[in-house]
C-alpha cells in the first residue's frame, strides 16, 4: 500500500484556502447567533453545587481532591506516552522508511514532549540507545 503524498503547489493553497473558509463561515455563524440571541441566561444557584467543606487545610477539599484522580491521569498518559516512545526509538529503523518518515512515526506518539525534553537533556538512557 502507497503512502500519501504530502500536498504541493496549488493543491496545498487550494487545501489552506478551504481551511480558512470553513473556519471564517464557523466564526460568523457563531457571531450572528451571538448578536440574535445573546448570551444564555444562567440560574445563579447553579454554582451552589461546589462543596463548602473542609479537610485539614483544603478549603472545598471534595472538588480539590477529585481533581487528583483527574491529575494521576494525565501523569498516567505522559508515562505510557514516553515508554511507547523508548520503544519506538530502540527499534532499528527500516532500511525503506526515509528520515522524514521516521521523524513523523515518532511524533505521533503521545509523550514526545517528554522524549524531546529527555533528548535536549542528554538523558543517559536516550543517549545509549541512540549509539547502539
Amino acid at each position: 500500500m502507497s503512502e500519501p503524498k504530502a500536498l504541493s503547489g496549488p493543491a496545498r493553497v487550494r487545501a489552506q484556502m478551504q481551511t480558512w473558509g470553513l473556519i471564517g463561515i464557523a466564526l460568523a455563524l457563531y457571531g450572528v447567533l451571538l448578536l440574535d440571541f445573546g448570551p444564555l441566561p444562567q440560574d445563579p444557584s447553579y454554582h451552589m453545587l461546589a462543596d463548602t467543606r473542609r479537610c485539614g487545610p483544603i478549603p472545598r477539599a471534595g472538588d480539590v481532591l477529585t481533581n487528583l484522580s483527574i491529575l494521576a491521569a494525565g501523569v498516567a498518559g505522559l508515562l505510557l506516552g514516553c515508554l511507547l516512545a523508548c520503544l519506538v526509538l530502540r527499534q532499528p529503523a527500516t532500511p525503506q522508511a526515509t528520515d522524514s518518515e521516521q521523524r513523523s512515526a515518532r511524533a505521533a506518539i503521545p509523550g514526545n514532549a517528554g522524549i524531546q525534553l529527555l533528548q535536549r537533556r542528554g538523558h543517559r538512557l536516550l543517549s545509549q540507545q541512540q549509539a547502539t
